[in-house]
């Protein structure tokens, strides 16, 4: 008896999967649910791609990071995080919740470790999410793994009080 081997199809998305992908129409923004989508005309984006577009946070990356993060007026809390963590996925909302609620006090940004391994290397991660504040260009404290929101909340009001 032989054995059978199931081929995996690819597409031209990467990784991501059908579910993962949004399509623009001129019928608005359209979610993939599995299934491709026809219309050629449409344009692909991924989830990542249309929760940057309005949020606010900043990307950080190798080339940005000392003028966004170490010479900022205000304390700054940088989550390195890569697409394919799961852990990321799940602390990514609270992330952008935080980046708004603190918008003015605290600077969010976000720097992808696998396109920007030298600032993750300078900073010793190891392990993502790993979430540090930095405030007067040093890091002021430091978290890994997905943290419930009460904790990041309290580590960024003492170090950007709320001021009367």
């Amino acid at each position: 008896m032989g054995s059978s081997i199931k081929k995996q199809r690819t597409t031209d998305y990467g990784p991501r999967t059908a579910s993962q992908l949004f399509v623009v129409t001129n019928n608005g923004l359209k979610a993939l649910n599995g299934a491709a989508h026809k219309d050629t005309n449409a344009i692909i984006h991924s989830e990542e791609d249309i929760m940057a577009e309005n949020a606010k946070y900043v990307t950080l990356d190798d080339s940005n990071f000392e003028e966004e993060v170490i010479n900022s007026d205000v304390p700054v809390l940088v989550d390195f995080w890569a697409a394919w963590c799961g852990p990321c996925r799940v602390i990514a909302p609270v992330i952008e919740e935080l980046a708004e609620e603190f918008e003015g006090r605290v600077k969010v940004g976000k720097l992808d470790v696998d396109y920007n391994p030298q600032t993750a290397m300078q900073f010793g991660v190891r392990s993502i999410p790993m979430l540090l504040i930095f405030k007067d260009g040093q890091v002021a404290d430091q978290l890994v793994g997905a943290v419930p929101k009460h904790q990041l909340t309290k580590l960024l009001e003492a170090v950007a009080p709320l001021v009367a």
